[in-house]
């Protein structure tokens, strides 16, 4: 074919073809990323904000509660023991959480229809295990001994402490489990 355009003018046209493609491409990705960032920064404003509130509420928590006098050892005080959690939550890696919750989730599977849970709690960890406490209430004494010879047969959890004062009720028993689960 035929073509009466010179060389140098077709290498001056292909690259100026590439330099509008490449600019219309780093125009995209600009306007993508301010996109993004002003889609995330509402949010997190909005987290960063929430967190100081919390802080400050926190802080405002009286030091101690009216029911309990200076002496009294068996008495907890409810901030301290908020800040405390807080603190040991936000010390925990990622991947130490995952774990914990999966612990969790094995200490619930274990759980029969006589048992309520009210709370568990995640009191710290040892060289090798998770120190984990659950609260609740059993609808009798063979329900509550069952779960926690479940509990027993489990591998990864051990320590099951189950206070013997425990036992004293025939129904509706409150019950306070010590478990540790394996790393």
């Amino acid at each position: 074919m035929l073509s009466f355009v010179p060389e140098q003018l077709k290498k001056n046209v292909k690259r100026e073809y590439w330099a509008r493609v490449f600019c219309a491409v780093l125009l995209i990705l600009c306007f993508l990323a301010i996109y993004s960032l002003s889609s995330i920064f509402p949010t997190y404003t909005f987290s960063v904000g929430e967190k100081a509130r919390l802080n400050e509420e926190i802080s405002g928590f009286p030091t101690s509660t009216p029911s309990c006098t200076s002496g009294d050892t068996s008495c907890i005080d409810p901030a301290s023991q908020i800040k405390s959690s807080i603190l040991l939550l936000n010390s925990l890696k990622i991947t130490n959480r995952t774990i914990i919750s999966q612990s969790i989730l094995e200490i619930l599977g274990n759980v029969n229809e006589s048992i309520k849970i009210t709370s568990i709690k995640y009191l710290g960890e040892t060289n090798d295990q998770y120190k984990f406490s659950v609260v609740g209430i059993s609808l009798d004494r063979e329900g509550l001994l069952a779960f926690s010879d479940r509990l027993k047969k489990d591998v990864r959890l051990s320590g099951i402490s189950l206070p013997i004062s425990d036992f004293v009720k025939s129904t509706n028993i409150d019950f306070n489990l010590t478990i540790m689960v394996k790393k």
